[in-house]
């Protein structure tokens, strides 16, 4: 004799663990803050039955509430290490997009290339992408090729942790390089602009008077053409361009014994270039902008 299992849609969804109301009220507890563990115990049940039923009614809730985002007029992308997968722990990536101006995350897609973020901005209402004016990134080709394609219109605009670490990196390839010219090997040590390489790339306003007196004295002594000087003037000089939520826009004073270079000094190409390049990209706040 055959057996057979009544379904009845008013209990439960096609191939539901969990009741309706039961999922229902898991997936607002989830919501709340509480872990899928939590909620699984209080149930009786397993972990993946209850994941399993707020990923069901979690989705059809954020289909269903298509104004959560609303317009938008700053949008972010950015990418993240989301876990290590297999044997080899291959790294796999994951966007988010953030409406910058209120705070607050939109959504988040894997991957960190352009064709999946162009994929995504195109997935967007026509209206809502007009909308945007200003696009933020952190320096990733990826990112500016799609807000390129997709948003036209948008002001591109570094973030500028990333901007003051690209200055950072230029001026310590200085250091190294003017080191191995003038030793004829890498820096050691015991040398005097080794010594100073974490205090060329922290912010003046938090060198104390040793600090300082340290960092003026051993570039007289490491530095004979004046080039890491240099660089590390156009470098501090700057972080005033950038904007005053990030750093103050009062100008560094000149340490004792210091110059500025002058345009035919052998040190004055780099430094100029340098400052130049954080000009581009900083005083306009643009990485590029098309109208």
């Amino acid at each position: 004799m055959g057996s057979f299992t009544e379904q009845d849609p008013r209990v439960a969804p096609v191939r539901a663990r969990l009741t309706s109301r039961a999922a229902r009220w898991a997936t607002r507890q989830v919501g709340r803050g509480r872990t899928v563990p939590g909620v699984a115990e209080e149930l009786g049940c397993d972990w993946h039955t209850v994941s399993k039923e707020v990923n069901r009614w979690g989705e059809a809730l954020l289909e269903a509430d298509r104004d959560r985002v609303g317009m938008v007029e700053a949008l972010g992308l950015d990418e993240t290490l989301f876990l290590r997968q297999g044997s080899w722990r291959r790294r796999m990536w994951i966007t988010a997009a953030v409406d910058i101006r209120n705070r607050r995350l939109i959504d988040v897609f894997p991957g960190k290339d352009a064709k999946g973020a162009v994929r995504w901005l195109l997935e967007q209402p026509a209206w809502r992408r007009e909308k945007i004016r200003w696009a933020t990134l952190d320096l990733s080709r990826a990112y500016r090729a799609a807000y390129q394609r997709a948003l036209p219109q948008a002001v591109q605009i570094a973030d500028p942790f990333h901007v003051v670490r690209l200055a950072n990196l230029c001026l310590d390839r200085v250091r190294r390089r003017v080191q191995e010219e003038t030793l004829g090997r890498r820096g050691r040590k015991g040398d005097d602009l080794y010594r100073i390489r974490k205090l060329l790339t922290l912010a003046h306003e938090r060198l104390d008077p040793h600090s300082e007196q340290k960092l003026t004295g051993l570039l007289q002594a490491g530095d004979p053409r004046g080039e890491v000087r240099d660089a590390w003037h156009a470098n501090a000089q700057g972080r005033v361009l950038l904007p005053p939520l990030t750093f103050s826009r009062t100008s560094y004073p000149t340490p004792a014994g210091a110059r500025w270079p002058d345009a035919k000094s052998p040190g004055s190409m780099a430094s100029m270039s340098l400052l130049r390049s954080i000009k581009s990209t900083t005083v306009s706040s643009t990485v590029s902008s098309k109208s």
